[in-house]
């Protein structure tokens, strides 16, 4: 299959959603912990992290499917070892230090204030093992009589296993398995297996379809030069994506449920849109700096935000009021994040992606 790189607009047009996106998750969470801003929790409105969720997924797939797409039809070398690489060095570069940086937080916590901390079954060595494997709520453990959850005080952490075996998944079926000459006994076998969750989260599990939202993404791929080619004029692009947005918003108001089918897809029109409409904008260098640093420390945001309002509620909720204590939280989330994605995100992604290239390639 033949694909297109990003342009310029459209690489930063998909920043800014997922910029906006981790930062929804953040205000979210902060106001259900605090337990403020009741109008735009449920039951008056869905969770805001939920959508910010959905949008996650539908961005992982266009993502992924297109970047595996545009290595496939221009690198005839391209294999699933330097896929592995490239997803194992963006997965586990930012996931240990934040497991790191959760594991040294909650010990804090549980030392000042051992009666408030809530997680004390999920902070052990095996439910920190597992979350290092991706095990978290794995379908199959069950029937093993195991049960395990998100370590600790990190809770998102249930999407990003989710995400790592829908990786794993496609990774697979578009490389070996679908691949002229790449069949074979082992990489079907390793299908199956890595199939068990893709399958199980396909329309159900923990958000009730996360796969079948992030094929929402690829199906953007597989699409974009066919809608392309339309040739709207920009009024009729803008207003259409305008039309679209306000029947998402019509939509979740009336299921008030963000894990919703027919929301993701009318969500992934919208991206689809936002992508061509941004595809020729140059924005400014200043601007686009802005972005991109938002945007590069946003999966490190994602694991610890919860973890630091966690600590920040067990320990100072009788200290100050209830409001003050959301807008700490939201900043020292994001300080904290641009500091430690800057060397996880950044500088140890691209070390460890060239030592493991250098070792295994």
């Amino acid at each position: 299959m033949k694909t297109k790189q990003l342009t310029e607009g459209s690489s930063l047009f998909l920043d800014i959603v997922r910029a906006l996106s981790v930062q929804l998750v953040v205000i979210g969470h902060g106001i259900s912990y605090c337990n403020i801003a009741l109008w735009a929790q449920p039951p008056s409105a869905p969770y805001m992290q939920n959508i910010a969720v959905v949008v996650f997924f539908v961005l992982s797939g266009y993502l992924i499917s297109n970047s595996i797409f545009y290595k496939l039809s221009t690198d005839i070398n391209y294999s699933f070892r330097t896929y592995f690489i490239a997803r194992f060095s963006r997965i586990y570069a930012a996931l240990i230090p934040a497991l790191i940086f959760i594991f040294i937080l909650d010990f804090i916590s549980i030392r000042l204030s051992p009666n408030a901390y809530l997680f004390f079954d999920a902070f052990n060595l095996k439910t920190l093992a597992g979350n290092i494997l991706m095990l978290q709520d794995f379908p199959l453990l069950k029937y093993l009589h195991l049960k395990l959850t998100t370590f600790g005080s990190a809770r998102p952490l249930w999407t990003l296993a989710i995400e790592w075996w829908i990786y794993m998944w496609f990774g697979v079926l578009m490389i070996h398995i679908l691949r002229k000459n790449k069949r074979s006994v082992f990489s079907i076998a390793c299908f199956i297996l890595l199939s068990i969750v893709p399958a199980y989260n396909l329309f159900t599990g923990r958000g009730h379809g996360l796969t079948l939202f992030w094929l929402f993404g690829v199906l953007i791929v597989l699409t974009y030069e066919k809608y392309k080619q339309l040739q709207l004029s920009p009024y009729m692009k803008l207003s259409l994506l305008l039309l679209i947005l306000l029947i998402a918003g019509v939509r979740i108001a009336y299921t008030n449920e963000a894990y919703d089918p027919i929301f993701a897809f009318l969500l992934t029109i919208a991206i689809t849109m936002g992508m061509d409409i941004c595809s020729g904008i140059q924005f400014h260098k200043n601007t686009a700096s802005i972005i991109r640093m938002i945007a590069n420390y946003s999966y490190t945001l994602y694991l610890i935000h919860y973890t630091i309002y966690d600590f920040i509620l067990n320990n100072y909720k009788n200290e100050t009021n209830s409001t003050s204590l959301f807008f700490i939280g939201f900043i020292v989330s994001n300080i904290l994040s641009l500091i430690i994605g800057y060397y996880a995100e950044t500088k140890l992604t691209k070390w460890l992606k060239t030592k493991l290239k250098a070792k295994f390639s």
